[in-house]
């Protein structure tokens, strides 16, 4: 009798067992069709269109709310933001003690495994946070000033306000618009 519930219980093993779960990533060409979305993505793309309002409205608060659903929303699979958007978040924000210890962790090996990570949707979102920035640097420049950081915390801020932002659109127009004087 034993012998019948020992061989039971071994034929019933493999049933019980269970297995490994795929963790491979969604190929980006699946993951770029909105039929075909996982909800991670989705999620992702939502709080992006959020934040992009809030920051639209000038509304802080959300912005913030925003900016903490999607670090929450980050994982090795999906990248929620690009981390030039996050540090110009964290500047317009003034939240320079992540910003700090964010720019201190970053080097190739972090920018090289956001590269295997699906990117957040292509959106305006940078340009939107670039654009305005640019148009208010003198007072990011000054709240860097006011801000409670060191002398050297507060010099390397504002080289990091310098590097992130890029130049206007308007004002590289007006250079190649102008006439080349050393030329002559």
């Amino acid at each position: 009798m034993y012998r019948i519930l020992f061989t039971f219980f071994i034929a019933l093993a493999p049933f019980a067992a269970t297995g490994q779960t795929d963790s491979l990533p969604i190929p980006v060409a699946v993951a770029t069709q909105t039929d075909s979305l996982p909800a991670p993505a989705i999620n992702i793309a939502q709080c992006r269109q959020n934040l992009h309002r809030a920051f639209a409205r000038n509304d802080r608060p959300d912005v913030q709310y925003w900016l903490d659903s999607l670090r929450r929303l980050e994982d090795d699979r999906y990248l929620a933001l690009y981390w030039d958007e996050r540090w110009l978040l964290y500047l317009w924000l003034e939240n320079y003690a992540p910003l700090l210890l964010e720019v201190a962790q970053h080097n190739s090996l972090a920018e090289t495994l956001e590269m295997y990570k699906l990117p957040p949707p292509k959106d305006s979102l940078f340009d939107l946070l670039d654009t305005r920035m640019y148009e208010d640097r003198l007072y990011l420049f000054d709240q860097v000033r006011k801000g409670w950081l060191t002398a050297e915390e507060r010099a390397f801020s504002a080289l990091l306000v310098n590097y992130l932002l890029r130049l206007s659109v308007e004002e590289a127009d007006k250079r190649r618009s102008m006439p080349n004087w050393t030329a002559f």
